[in-house]
């Protein structure tokens, strides 16, 4: 079964990015008809694996592509090392063996993550970008003082801010303040930030690498 994650990835790569199926296809290692699939289909993966699949995990050749990408980031764009020129590298100089779609992808996240690290906008475009957390209040309801959670989304461009209180911090009322707010806004910012809430965040990787909750993943893909 494909994760939520891939096909996550795959659906913004084409819907979000304007990337043509026949590139994602040729990126990401999967078959066209697999792509068209996953686009016509906004829930949740129903597919069955069929057979064994090649293991995703670099293990020892992330860190030699780590260093690759970081000294190609100091070139010209003429100079740098293509995917596929590190997939023959790691081929002939240190023995791996998997297929070049997991080069490929891995090198094009680290590519991203550098292309994030450049700078930090200070002035955002309209609808460009939003920011998600939580926080707490204390309000009286029928004469008695009550802590309650604040659910709260801020537009970076407009500085517009939309607050729900809640009773807590669950998932469900983490998915909800979402759907209220875009109503609220009339739309959905092309990106969201959070500070490593555990509703959206599995667990805190290397870096700028996050692990996403599949439940979370699940709800933006859709």
């Amino acid at each position: 079964m494909r994760t939520m994650a891939e096909k996550a990835e795959i659906r913004y790569a084409v819907l979000v990015e304007g990337k043509s199926q026949r590139q994602v296809a040729r990126e990401s290692g999967y078959s066209r008809n697999t792509i068209r699939r996953l686009l016509e289909d906004n829930g949740r993966p129903k597919y069955q694996l069929r057979g064994p699949r090649a293991s995703r995990v670099l293990g020892q050749y992330k860190d030699r592509l780590e260093q690759w990408v970081e000294e190609d980031s100091q070139k010209a764009k003429k100079g740098r090392r293509t995917a596929r020129r590190m997939y023959h590298l790691l081929q002939k100089e240190h023995g791996y063996s998997e297929a070049e779609a997991t080069i490929r992808g891995y090198v094009g996240k680290l590519r991203k993550q550098a292309r994030h690290k450049i700078y930090v906008a200070l002035a955002y475009a309209p609808g460009e970008c939003g920011q998600v957390d939580f926080g707490e209040a204390e309000v009286k309801i029928a004469g008695k003082t009550v802590r309650v959670q604040l659910f709260v989304m801020w537009l970076g461009y407009s500085g517009a801010t939309f607050v729900q209180a809640c009773p807590g911090q669950t998932q469900e009322v983490f998915f909800a303040g979402h759907v209220a707010a875009f109503e609220f806004f009339g739309g959905v910012p092309q990106a969201l930030w959070y500070d490593n809430l555990s509703n959206a965040v599995q667990q805190v990787l290397r870096g700028w690498e996050r692990e996403e909750q599949e439940r979370f993943i699940s709800f933006r893909t859709h």
